[in-house]
């Protein structure tokens, strides 16, 4: 009962952590030498320090957060989810009434309706301590996340450092037609 919000939770944060290390991976053996280009190195670094600004901002945010008040914004977002859902399920069966090319939207709006009212009436009845839980995997998946753009800032900094000491190659003209 209550590890299906503990599940869904976890899925979320590989999910996230997947998202998070493909948008920020660095180049890898594999891939062609980076450019050293000073636009693109200077973009790519204030990118990783605005990701990494911003990865670590939110988990010293929740962190301070008191852990009740975290638990209680969990049944609070359950519960908006679980009203939005059933308001996109009576627009979509309204809609259905009119248009009968709309009946499987609706049927699968009521379907997701239902399942957000369970997952909300779950996390109302769930006890603090697996509400803690969640919170406490949610803040891991932060963390992960902050750590993770912390080494894309450090690998930015060491590739703006390998370009700064590649001398450029001299520019040669070719000589005009006489």
């Amino acid at each position: 009962m209550n590890t299906t919000i503990i599940g869904r939770t976890c899925a979320a944060a590989v999910i996230t952590l997947i998202g998070v290390a493909g948008a920020t991976a660095p180049a890898s053996a594999d891939d062609a030498a980076p450019s050293c280009d000073p636009a693109v190195v200077q973009a790519a670094l204030t990118k990783a320090e605005a990701d990494a600004r911003a990865a670590q901002k939110a988990y010293v945010t929740h962190t301070r957060t008191a852990m009740t008040a975290l638990v209680k914004k969990v049944k609070v977002d359950e519960t908006a989810e679980a009203r939005a859902a059933a308001r996109k399920a009576g627009r979509l069966t309204a809609a259905a009434a009119k248009d009968p090319a709309l009946r499987d939207a609706a049927k699968a709006a009521r379907a997701t309706a239902r399942v957000e009212a369970k997952e909300a009436a779950r996390a109302h009845r769930a006890s603090f301590a697996t509400l803690q839980r969640q919170v406490k995997a949610d803040r891991a998946t932060l963390k992960a996340a902050w750590n993770t753009a912390k080494a894309d800032l450090a690998t930015q900094k060491q590739i703006a450092e390998d370009c700064a000491e590649v001398p450029e190659p001299p520019v040669v003209e070719a000589p005009a037609p006489a």
